[in-house]
């Protein structure tokens, strides 16, 4: 969603009168995050997140198009790793606004987005295993009632898994995050970095912000 300057700034002035902080308003997350201006921030946070080290190359344009022409899927911020694996950050203010369908289709967009962009760099000696993982995290403000279901967890990893134990690793992944869910958490539950930034970006007020 484009944000004009005015728009911003009346957020902004809500916000502080409400005493709260726009951390997960789109505008200000990517200011936030942005590798351009603070090339750890979005590493560190991701790494956190998915429990492996990761390093956000650069942010690719949100929206592209596809062989055929078509437009594909808007995203939040679209980033691309050191190995070449694609990661799309998604802020989420309503829960049911992010269904598990969609979150499937932003997932085989990537994937497809990777594929093209592989292809046409690769041409001939292009080969399957020339595509790398992609991963879609979610982070949701409200999160519905099924996240709410689950007692003591907010971050819920998710992949293919065969019944059988197969080993065959599919290159999709997904994190979904409540963080309504976590802010119920008393800090520090767990003295780690993905608590650290979890408990930022739930906060809701300058002196709590400080203390952090």
């Amino acid at each position: 969603m484009e944000v004009s300057l005015p728009m911003a700034r009346e957020r902004i002035t809500q916000n502080t009168q409400a005493n709260a902080l726009p951390l997960t308003y789109d505008p200000f997350f990517k200011r936030i995050f942005h590798p351009d201006f603070h090339p750890d921030r979005l590493s560190r946070l991701v790494s956190s997140i998915l429990g492996i080290s990761v390093k956000i190359l650069r942010l690719l344009p949100n929206e592209d198009s596809i062989i055929d022409g078509g437009t594909l899927l808007i995203m939040d911020l679209l980033g691309e790793l050191t190995d070449g694996s694609l990661i799309d950050i998604e802020i989420q203010k309503q829960g049911y606004a992010f269904p598990a369908e969609r979150i499937s289709c932003y997932s085989s967009d990537l994937v497809m987005r990777q594929y093209a962009r592989v292809k046409g760099i690769r041409g001939k000696a292009f080969t399957y295993r020339d595509i790398k993982k992609v991963y879609v995290i979610v982070f949701f403000e409200k999160s519905t009632k099924a996240f709410h279901q689950i007692p003591g967890a907010c971050l819920h990893y998710g992949k293919t898994v065969f019944n059988t134990g197969l080993g065959l690793e599919l290159l999709q992944e997904y994190c979904l995050i409540a963080l309504d869910v976590f802010r119920k958490f008393p800090y520090p539950r767990v003295r780690d970095e993905q608590a650290a930034w979890l408990s930022l970006l739930t906060t809701e007020n300058i002196k709590d912000a400080k203390r952090l």
